[in-house]
Parts: structure tokens; sequence; C-alpha cells
């Protein structure tokens, strides 16, 4: 069965988001089929050109979360 290579597979291998089969299979394919292989160079020079993101939440906002999740009870029944 022939796998069709979406974006989103591909995106997914660039974070690495996939699991341990489906990264290997998504590589092999990256390296046999000259379509794939150029899509993948397009996202991967998509993502790089990107500004690098990072979050600081403040303080009060984590200590506002840890409050609401102490609210809870989870049961296995």
């Amino acid at each position: 069965m022939e796998k069709t290579y979406t974006d989103l597979s591909l995106i997914k291998f660039l974070y690495k988001d996939t699991g341990i089969a489906e990264y290997f299979e998504t590589q092999n394919r990256i390296e046999e089929d000259a379509s794939v292989s150029k899509r993948f160079k397009e996202l991967r020079a998509s993502m790089k050109a990107l500004p690098a993101v990072s979050f600081s939440p403040k303080l009060s906002s984590m200590n506002t979360i840890l409050a609401y999740s102490k609210g809870f009870s989870f049961s296995l029944s």
C-alpha cells in the first residue's frame, strides 16, 4: 500500500512529533522520493525562517492554574 505524505506528516517529522516507526518511514520516503524531498526542504526552510518563540507566564497566572487544579479530584472507578 502506498502512503501519501501530506504537509502535516512532514511537519510532524520536522518537529519530531512522530512515533519511531513513522519517523523512519518518513525519513526513508524523503530520501527516496524527489517530490517529497523537495516539499520537505521547502517546509524546513519555512520553519527556519520563523522567529524563535519562548513563553514565560507570569507567576500569578501559574499560581491561579495550580490553585484551580487542586480543586479537582480524580477517581479510577
